[in-house]
């Protein structure tokens, strides 16, 4: 596990910013090599979720399913960073207002 809980605010899509998602996750990664380079590519990891996120309407998440959600952070996550796998993310906390 990667240890350090990564959040992540957006504005869902098709929100004009008035509704916000919040996300706090954290990754199984595939060993010690990989948390170096998640802790030298944390922006951009950050950034890409923030990205996938904002591409997701309000009816995307309350529709889909929270493991949906988790693959398609850790598939963002690993098409990302340079080496390395994360195997699956832990969804901590989950917020839509």
């Amino acid at each position: 596990m990667y240890g350090k809980p990564i959040t992540v605010v957006s504005n869902p899509a098709g929100t004009a910013g008035l509704r916000v998602i919040l996300i706090e996750f954290d990754m199984y990664l595939d060993g010690e090599q990989t948390t170096l380079v998640i802790d030298q590519e944390l922006t951009q990891v950050t950034d890409a979720v923030l990205l996938l996120l904002g591409t997701k309407t309000i009816e995307d998440i309350r529709r889909g399913s929270i493991s949906m959600l988790r693959w398609e952070i850790a598939e963002t996550v690993n098409e990302t960073i340079s080496s390395g796998v994360c195997f699956d993310v832990s969804i901590i906390q989950c917020v839509l207002q």
